[in-house]
């Protein structure tokens, strides 16, 4: 009597297409991630200072541009005092006020008030971490 079990060879086969498709989309993803990113930007001059730069972008920073007129431009679009602290709010919400860092980017020519009016807002929406983009003065 032969009590051997007997086995089948099966052989394994790992299909490269599914993951083909999966490092396609990851590319397409990133490189639409990257371009929003970059559109965060307005083209703005920004203050001259003796030492600084304009702050890259980095996750988890909330870029503000303010152009010459006081006015706010969040992500391409125009937005009031009232929707920055809406906006600022749910973010809080979201992430809680220690991970968001702002990034002001302030055209170079605009009114102070109207930069003390964006700070008053951030402290009232509870961010404190606030970074100034400027380019570095050429000597």
């Amino acid at each position: 009597m032969n009590i051997t079990p007997r086995y089948e060879r099966r052989s394994v086969q790992v299909k490269l297409t599914a993951m083909i498709d999966v490092v396609f989309l990851l590319i397409i993803f990133f490189m639409t991630v990257s371009q929003i990113d970059k559109d965060m930007k307005e083209q703005l001059p920004l203050p001259v200072a003796e030492h600084g730069h304009d702050v890259l972008d980095r996750e988890g920073r909330f870029i503000i541009n303010m152009e010459k007129d006081g006015s706010i431009i969040i992500a391409k679009s125009k937005r009031s005092y009232g929707d920055l602290q809406t906006i600022l709010r749910q973010q809080v919400a979201t992430r809680g006020a220690d991970e968001i860092i702002c990034v002001l980017r302030i055209h170079q020519f605009a009114a102070f008030s109207s930069v003390q009016e964006v700070l008053g807002t951030l402290a009232k929406s509870g961010v404190w971490q606030i970074r100034f983009s400027v380019v570095e003065e050429q000597v």
